[in-house]
């Protein structure tokens, strides 16, 4: 686990439709999605909407956030993120039990909302 979250990350990924994560919160870190190809729908707090391919998101730490693919077509995004939200994510697709998803959210300064 990073000990700070003050570092930043680069991230490029790619995705078919559906997916995303859980609802959830950073209590301290911030992440910014810069879209590439096809559309990302977010949910900040009570907000929907979608960001096509030009668009950017910026979410503050402390803002209950997730995302996802609405399709039809793959989306290529960019994701700027600290460290230890990167580290959260290599975490999460480890091996573990559904029972340790809020624990190892938890273990990272977030938290699992849904």
């Amino acid at each position: 686990m990073s000990a700070t979250g003050a570092a930043f990350a680069l991230r490029e990924w790619t995705g078919g439709p559906g997916g995303g994560p859980p609802l959830h919160v950073h209590h301290h870190d911030t992440e910014a999605w810069y879209v590439l190809e096809g559309t990302l729908r977010f949910r900040l707090a009570d907000r929907t909407f979608d960001v096509a391919a030009g668009g950017c998101v910026f979410v503050p730490g402390g803002v209950a956030h997730t995302f996802n693919n609405p399709g039809p077509g793959d989306v290529r995004y960019l994701i700027v993120l600290t460290r230890r939200i990167l580290d959260l994510i290599g975490a999460l697709h480890e091996d573990i039990t559904p029972d340790r998803v809020a624990a190892v959210y938890r273990d990272y300064d977030s938290e699992l909302l849904e």
